[in-house]
């Protein structure tokens, strides 16, 4: 079996049609929320008194993640001499992340932490992480 985590919250909208209630079920594991349903508080009731069945709207996603691990690796690599002090510097860094990674391996192209780009030696480096989902 894997391990897992439940949520379940009361969301707050003015919005006329919403459905107040939030249920994320979470892989603790392969650390992925792959599952995602929202109800009516009626409805919900309804499940909590042990009526079946009950009609939820949900968004699966992330599914070929389940049941396994993730690993997650440091990824460094040089950038081209003036791209640090750019204005394009997160969008090369995406582009060249994604064509170095390993194969196998999904990056994370967010470079926003103050540790994302560095100058060592006279070069310029980007800093990120690389995720895999092993059995």
């Amino acid at each position: 079996m894997t391990q897992g985590k439940i949520t379940i919250s009361r969301i707050q909208s003015n919005q006329e049609n919403y459905l107040p209630i939030k249920i994320t079920i979470d892989d603790v594991n392969a650390v992925t929320q792959f599952l995602e349903i929202e109800m009516s508080l009626e409805e919900f009731a309804e499940c909590l008194t042990g009526l079946a069945a009950r009609p939820c709207v949900f968004e699966a996603r992330g599914l070929d993640r389940v049941g396994k691990k993730r690993e997650m690796q440091d990824f460094t690599f040089e950038l081209p001499d003036g791209t640090m002090f750019g204005s394009k510097t997160k969008e090369i860094a995406t582009e060249l992340a994604i064509k170095l990674s390993p194969i196998g391996w999904e990056v994370s192209t967010y470079f926003n932490s103050q540790n994302s780009f560095f100058k060592q030696d006279g070069k310029e480096w980007a800093r990120t992480h690389i995720l895999r989902w092993v059995d």
